[in-house]
């Protein structure tokens, strides 16, 4: 939703501040696989949606930031941009 908008990327602009080395995909992938599952929804893995699983009503789930930032530190301190995470 346009609520929405605006907490992903300034999320994404915590990681690329963060990590400047971080490509693209690597900070869409994390911020998907570290949402939460909230809801009661039906989160499903679907092809187009190779990152994590994925519900009709919410997305990837909700913006988790602290999770996020964490796992960007996981994966980005060993200076690579990714990414199996």
């Amino acid at each position: 939703t346009s609520s929405a908008t605006p907490i992903v990327a300034g999320l994404a602009a915590l990681i690329k501040g963060k990590y400047p080395h971080a490509g693209n995909s690597t900070v869409k992938r994390i911020i998907e696989q570290s949402a939460d599952k909230v809801g009661g929804y039906n989160y499903v893995y679907r092809p187009e949606w190779p990152n994590s699983s994925w519900s009709s009503e919410m997305g990837h789930g909700r913006v988790n930031v602290r999770r996020a930032m964490k796992l960007a530190r996981e994966v980005l301190e060993n200076g690579g941009d990714c990414c199996s995470c």
